[in-house]
């Protein structure tokens, strides 16, 4: 009786392997020894590679802290050419105020001030002392225009020779300086006023005998006459005269002028240099 179903049934192609897949001891052919296969040990990344990607993220922050720099740095020069450019028209904005505002005063000024002009001169004495040389004492004939008063009115002269007589405008002016200086008796001449008398002096503070051993000179007196406006500010005109002696046989020849007693202008005439009255006005 067989059976149909056998618990350990025997491979009749192998007969020395068992139902269990053993083999048999007493088989004449060895088997080797299962060996398991290696496992593939994870990876980890190289140093190398993280310095590679931490300086690729270090670049792009210095990148873009550069970039912010920059920026900034071109934000402060905009700003500071418009704040330049802005300094610029407010500056110029500010010298056209004061342009104008100086040349309407100067306007005005020009518009309302006195103009004292010198119309004649009028020798009163001459003469020559041994403490303060040559002196001369005149009047002048003065006008004025305008629509104030000229106040303080005064006059200075100064006796020069003719050989030092160089540069009318430029000598008169420079004796302003010390018109303005000394005390004089001053005036108001009001506008439309004309011929107003101002008197006058001149020396010549040399010592005549020792720088000249001629007996006779020729002087000319130069001067200036000072006033101020109703804004106290101070005006000026220069003059100039001739001093000769005439000669009665000889009428148009201008004599030098010689040694006579102090006060004696018998012969002494006092005309306008060939510069006029005024060589200049300020």
């Amino acid at each position: 009786m067989t059976l149909e179903n056998p618990v350990n049934p025997i491979d009749p192609e192998n007969p020395a392997t068992d139902a269990h897949g053993k083999s048999d001891a007493h088989s004449g052919d060895p088997q080797e020894p299962l060996i398991p296969a290696p496992t593939k040990p994870e990876q980890k990344p190289r140093p190398h590679q993280c310095e590679v990607t931490c300086n690729k993220k270090r670049d792009w922050v210095d990148k873009i802290t550069l970039g912010l720099e920059a920026f900034g740095l071109f934000v402060l020069i905009v700003y500071t050419i418009f704040t330049g450019l802005m300094y610029c028209a407010n500056k110029k904005a500010a010298d056209a105020a004061k342009s104008a505002a100086d040349t309407a005063a100067r306007q005005l000024e020009m518009a309302e001030r006195p103009w004292v002009s010198i119309d004649t001169g009028k020798l009163i004495s001459f003469g020559f002392q041994d403490d303060i040389g040559a002196y001369a004492a005149f009047d002048l004939g003065v006008s004025a225009m305008g629509h104030t008063p000229a106040q303080r009115v005064r006059a200075l002269g100064r006796l020069v020779t003719r050989a030092d007589f160089t540069n009318p405008a430029l000598q008169t002016r420079a004796f302003c300086d010390e018109v303005e200086k000394t005390a004089l008796r001053d005036s108001t001449i009001f506008p439309g006023q004309k011929n107003i008398t101002v008197r006058a002096s001149a020396i010549w503070g040399k010592d005549f005998a020792k720088n000249s051993k001629a007996k006779s000179v020729n002087f000319v007196v130069l001067g200036c006459l000072a006033y101020t406006d109703s804004f106290e500010k101070s005006h000026h005109t220069g003059f100039t005269f001739d001093l000769y002696r005439k000669d009665p046989t000889h009428p148009d020849l201008e004599m030098p002028i010689e040694v006579v007693p102090f006060g004696f202008t018998g012969q002494i005439e006092m005309t306008p240099n060939w510069s006029g009255f005024n060589t200049f006005t300020d």
